[in-house]
C-alpha cells in the first residue's frame, strides 16, 4: 500500500496533543499540578491570614472561588500554553519533517520519504498504534511517531487495511497509556 500526504503543522500539533491525551506520563504530571493547585488554594485561608484584618469570610471566598475556577479552567488554559508552545518550537528552526511525503507498507518495513530523505522503518521498530482525532501515529519511541494523517486515505476502508497490515507485523513492547488501536482491534 503506498500513500502520499503533507504533513502541516497543524498535523503536528495534532501529533503532540494525541500525546498529551494518551501519555502516561504527561498525564500523571498534569494531575499532580491540578490537584495540587486545587489543594493549595482550598488550604491557604487556613495557613496565611487575610491581608486585612476582619475580612477572613472575603479572604476564604476569593481564594476558594479561585480553586473552584482552577479547576473548570485549567485544563483548557494547560493544553492552549502546551498548543502555543508546539507552534513557538515549529517556528524556531527549518522543520524538514513537515511537508509532501510517500509512505509505501512493504514487507521488510514501512518506507517514509521526501524530497529530503528516505527512511525504512523495520515493523520491530514500532512500539504501538495510536489513533488520533485526525491521524493515525506508528510510535517508534516514547514520544516519536510516523504520523499518517487520515486525510491521507481515500476511505474508512482503507485505513482499516492500513491497520490490519501493520498491526500484526509489530511487536508491542511497552503497555501503552491508553487503549491503542492494537488492543481495540483484538
Amino acid at each position: 500500500m503506498k500513500l502520499s500526504f503533507e504533513i502541516t503543522e497543524q498535523d503536528y500539533i495534532d501529533f503532540n496533543m494525541t500525546h498529551f491525551d494518551t501519555s502516561k506520563t504527561i498525564r500523571n504530571s498534569y494531575r499532580k499540578s491540578y490537584i495540587s493547585g486545587a489543594v493549595l488554594l482550598f488550604a491557604l485561608p487556613f495557613v496565611i491570614p487575610p491581608p486585612v484584618e476582619g475580612y477572613l469570610i472575603l479572604w476564604r471566598g476569593l481564594l476558594w472561588g479561585s480553586a473552584v475556577l482552577w479547576l473548570l479552567f485549567y485544563t483548557k488554559f494547560l493544553k492552549n500554553r502546551f498548543r502555543q508552545n508546539i507552534l513557538k518550537m515549529l517556528r524556531e528552526k527549518d522543520n524538514s519533517f513537515l511537508g509532501q511525503k510517500e509512505l509505501e507498507l512493504r514487507e521488510d518495513g514501512i518506507l517514509t520519504s521526501s524530497s529530503a530523505s528516505e527512511t525504512l522503518t523495520a515493523y520491530s521498530g514500532i512500539n504501538d498504534i495510536i489513533e488520533g482525532p485526525t491521524g493515525i501515529y506508528l510510535y517508534n519511541s516514547a514520544f516519536s511517531a510516523i504520523m499518517v494523517p487520515k486525510r491521507a486515505f481515500a476511505d474508512e476502508r482503507q485505513k482499516k487495511e492500513f491497520i490490519e497490515f501493520v498491526k500484526p507485523r509489530i511487536v508491542q513492547k511497552a503497555m501503552p497509556a491508553k487503549k491503542s488501536l492494537l488492543d481495540r482491534l483484538d
